[in-house]
């Protein structure tokens, strides 16, 4: 198991748009029936993308998304206010092209978004995780520190759950230690800024 010919960086042509586009694609609507007007690929600077690419596809891709009007897009479909800071941000549409082949991707992008966020100076990050299949999106989050705070129905799609994470506490998750490391010396190899 590597990470060997992989390369991490962020999003900053059309072209990188296009393959995120194309990876939500064939994993959020090919394998989980979403309807393609949810895996639009945001181009505000208020969004950021984090993106793997393996010769010269795009395999794996998160966004990190600052709140728009102050609220978080999981707003839209459960309320967290109960668990709100004045420091949030969210983690959006993780996807990564066949996991099980490819099993530092997810949680390599995750670092690498954690790193971002943290050079924000938030306190919490949300996500929400689809219900489906093997679960595999809500254990991997869990691996790494978040809480179940509860479910909605998303968009007529799917069941998911709305997961927060403080920050301080991911820090310590021994799975992010280790993809933490390895994303430092990955992502040191680019020139493309945190």
């Amino acid at each position: 198991m590597t990470n060997k010919g992989i390369v991490y960086k962020t999003a900053e042509t059309e072209e990188d748009y296009k393959g995120i586009y194309l990876v939500r694609k064939s994993i959020f609507v090919d394998q989980f029936h979403y309807r393609e007007d949810t895996i639009v690929v945001e181009s505000s600077p208020k969004d950021r993308h984090f993106i793997a690419i393996k010769n010269e596809e795009i395999i794996g891709s998160i966004t990190v998304s600052t709140p728009k009007d102050e609220k978080l897009s999981i707003e839209n479909y459960f309320d967290i206010s109960s668990f709100k800071s004045n420091k949030d941000i969210e983690i959006k549409k993780l996807a990564v092209k066949n996991p099980t082949k490819n099993l530092l991707v997810g949680p390599t992008l995750i670092a690498l978004a954690y790193e971002y966020i943290k050079s924000l100076s938030k306190h919490r990050i949300f996500i929400f995780a689809p219900i489906v299949g093997n679960l595999y999106h809500v254990k991997l989050w869990e691996k790494f520190g978040y809480k179940i705070v509860g479910s909605f129905n998303y968009e007529q799609i799917c069941d998911a759950y709305a997961m927060y994470l403080d920050i301080n506490s991911f820090e310590s998750s021994t799975d992010f230690i280790k993809s933490r490391e390895f994303a430092k010396r990955k992502y040191s190899k680019i020139k493309a800024p945190l």
